[in-house]
């Protein structure tokens, strides 16, 4: 027996003896903040309503916020309202760690993947983006849609000697972003699905560089615990990003006949919005890409929206979600066992 057997062997018994045991529990109840209505938090969507986390002896009470990136949902997780956020990567997150909230980013489900289709992009209006001259934005009203986004435009930028301070930043709501653009309000926009589709088959908008090519791999939205999270001494965190991990892998397959069953309700978007779509990927293991998550923290530092810097370990605690990535391989064991017996 290869020691990998026996590994697979070991952690597949963990895994059946605990589900035993979650049989006999009542179910642990958490409350859960993800940005409703957007793709990217779609697999938590899923896990639920497949019973990924009632598998795991785990009820989602879902907590209502403007946004997930909004100050208020970061206070509900560092008060320990809430137990779990799911977010983009912004200035407060860093800062609320570094003032000593106790919050860690323990999964890093979607990222920037080169290969795939635009989850987000920089479009003009059309006509303009063939041999497009960045120079025409020096001065020029421009739209972005989150601090991630302008990390990104101002490294495209750097390409021609150019950088955020050369262009105007306005504040517009999102929804209001494409016809800003199309009335000529604005010269550029940042724009994510569904705005990035839409804007592109209905108005005719065109893509100068997508967020993919800027940051390739780059991971876009985190997952977060506070201190209800993080100081148990059980392994409900596990558990939870095990139920995570296995509707981002369920995700991943597209809008299959199940999946838009799912979403088109959940997101309140019609099932031809959401297959026209790009749908961003997950990363099934979960891991985050420490080094472009430096990059940005440097550059919100840099720009004197950060209070200071921090290592990795700092901010990032991957221990949860390697366990759940075991347990995830262990559930496939009797399969994984004849295929490496063979």
């Amino acid at each position: 027996m290869t020691r990998r057997i026996f590994q697979v062997i070991v952690v597949g018994l963990f895994v059946a003896v605990n589900t035993a045991l979650y049989a006999q529990a009542e179910p642990d109840h958490l409350k859960v903040i993800i940005g409703m209505g957007q793709l990217g938090t779609a697999n938590t969507l899923i896990a639920d309503a497949e019973g990924y986390f009632a598998a795991q002896n785990i009820e989602i009470e879902y907590v209502p916020v403007s946004t997930s990136v909004d100050p208020e949902a970061m206070a509900l997780l560092v008060s320990g309202q809430v137990d779990v956020l799911q977010t983009a990567w912004t200035a407060g997150l860093f800062n609320a760690m570094t003032r000593g909230a106790e919050v860690k980013v323990v999964a890093a489900p979607t990222y920037n993947d080169p290969e795939a289709c635009s989850y987000g992009a920089f479009v003009v209006t059309s006509g303009r983006s063939e041999n497009f001259d960045a120079e025409s934005l020096r001065g020029a009203s421009v739209v972005m849609a989150s601090s991630a986004s302008e990390y990104y435009f101002d490294t495209w930028l750097h390409n021609y000697g150019m950088s955020l301070d050369d262009v105007v930043l306005e504040s517009i709501p999102t929804a209001a972003r494409p016809e800003a653009l199309a009335n000529g309000t604005i010269e550029l926009a940042a724009l994510v699905e569904p705005f990035l589709s839409r804007g592109i088959s209905e108005l005719g908008f065109e893509v100068v560089v997508s967020y993919s090519d800027v940051a390739p791999e780059s991971s876009v939205s985190v997952l977060t615990f506070g201190p209800n999270m993080l100081n148990r001494e059980d392994d409900l965190p596990v558990r939870y990003i095990t139920a995570y991990l296995q509707g981002a892998r369920q995700f991943n397959e597209g809008p299959t006949e199940r999946n838009l069953e799912i979403l088109s309700p959940a997101l309140e978007m019609d099932v031809d919005v959401l297959t026209s779509m790009c749908w961003i990927p997950f990363r099934e293991d979960g891991l985050l890409n420490t080094d472009t998550a430096l990059d940005f923290m440097n550059w919100l530092h840099e720009r004197g929206l950060l209070d200071e810097t921090l290592e990795v370990d700092q901010f990032y605690d991957p221990s949860y979600v390697e366990q759940a990535y075991e347990r995830l391989i262990a559930m496939a064991a009797p399969e994984a066992t004849a295929t490496m017996a063979e």
